[in-house]
């Protein structure tokens, strides 16, 4: 099962990584330009995207680490702190939300008038 499990989060990682490689290289203009480019001009899908490449390198790193024998990487992973993950948790929503507010159109605020 954790072969299995390695093997789909790899796979995850590469084709995100193949994906805004190959779209980064092909876009013409700015660092920002070429970054949304590899997410179809949507930020909240470029920061998923980079969320996901993340999450499946770090929790591959614990396989990985099991695989090869290294178990001071496993310790290192396992050690982190537990209220780290409420403190990530709301940054990625929080970018989120702002990356999403940010690609969507310029709208007046509700009772500002058109």
């Amino acid at each position: 099962m954790k072969t299995a499990i390695f093997v789909f989060l790899t796979t995850v990682a590469l084709l995100i990584l193949y994906r805004m490689v190959k779209y980064y290289y092909l876009a013409e203009g700015s660092v920002w330009d070429r970054l949304l480019a590899t997410a179809k001009y949507s930020a909240t899908v470029l920061w998923s995207m980079i969320v996901a490449l993340g999450a499946s390198i770090l929790a591959g790193i614990s396989y990985l680490a099991e695989a090869l024998n290294l178990p001071d990487v496993k310790a290192w992973v396992t050690m982190l702190p537990a209220e780290w993950v409420g403190f990530v948790v709301a940054a990625i929503m929080g970018l989120t939300v702002v990356s999403r507010l940010r690609s969507l159109p310029n709208q007046p605020n509700p009772g500002q008038g058109a």
